[in-house]
């Protein structure tokens, strides 16, 4: 069975290499909604199943393979921290959570 990861992080892909070394690197393109009103850890768990459901919808090719993909999550006082827009706004981020007790919630969805 050969594994296909939807993802573009560098990081995943160090991850799964530690792992195995059967896999292919094959980033999928999903917008990522909102979610509004859903806890940040269930936004992650909805949003890693939109980008499987996405990349099985976009490539007839990964039928027949487990394709892996996930979402991360910043968490502040229960708020999804979101992703930064800009430079600025990572610096934005990084003194908001800095000192503070904040949760990252990664969620990873297997399909086969």
């Amino acid at each position: 069975m050969r594994i296909i990861l939807a993802s573009a992080s560098p990081r995943r892909k160090e991850l799964l290499s530690k792992i195995t070394d059967g896999f292919t690197v094959c980033p999928v393109d999903a917008p990522e909604r909102e979610y509004g009103g859903l806890p940040p850890k269930e936004k992650a768990l909805r949003r890693a199943k939109d980008k499987c459901l996405r990349a099985l919808c976009m490539d007839t090719g990964f039928r027949d393979r487990a394709v892996i993909t996930s979402d991360t999550v910043v968490d502040v006082d229960g708020e999804d921290l979101g992703k930064p827009k800009d430079r600025y706004d990572v610096f934005r981020m990084i003194k908001l959570i800095s000192g503070r007790k904040h949760l990252v919630h990664t969620a990873v969805c297997v399909c086969y």
